[in-house]
Order: C-alpha cells, then sequence, then structure tokens
C-alpha cells in the first residue's frame, strides 16, 4: 500500500500515511508530518502494533533537514 493523500490533523499539521502488514500479524504506521516547515522537511514517525492492534513500540526521525 502506498501513501496517503496529504490532509489536515487536528493540530492543524499536514500528515500522509501508510500501513505495512507484518508476517506476525501485526502492523506498522507510517506518518509524515509537516508541522509548518514545508512538506519536503517533514518528521517520520513509525508505530509498530502487534496483532491486536496494541502499540508495541514507536519511534520518531527530526525532520528531514536535521537528519
Amino acid at each position: 500500500m502506498g501513501w496517503s493523500d496529504w490532509f489536515s490533523d487536528s493540530n492543524g499539521d499536514s500528515v500522509s500515511s501508510k500501513t505495512e502488514s507484518r508476517s506476525d500479524g501485526g502492523t506498522t504506521e507510517h506518518y509524515l508530518r509537516d508541522t509548518g516547515s514545508g512538506k519536503d522537511n517533514h518528521q517520520h514517525i513509525v508505530i509498530d502494533k502487534d496483532s491486536g492492534g496494541r502499540s508495541e513500540r514507536s519511534h520518531a526521525y527530526p525532520n528531514k533537514s536535521q537528519r
């Protein structure tokens, strides 16, 4: 599955997302978030969930210009 179209979240940030299924039945959710510095300078957030939908772990990368 590819990235979704950009949409505005409850904070007014622009977000694009995608969900990948894993072989263990869980999912990995990816989010690109533009917090006002432009979509080319987004943050990347990753959330791993188990087969029941509970969050197992998550991490975020800083804005692209700071990586």
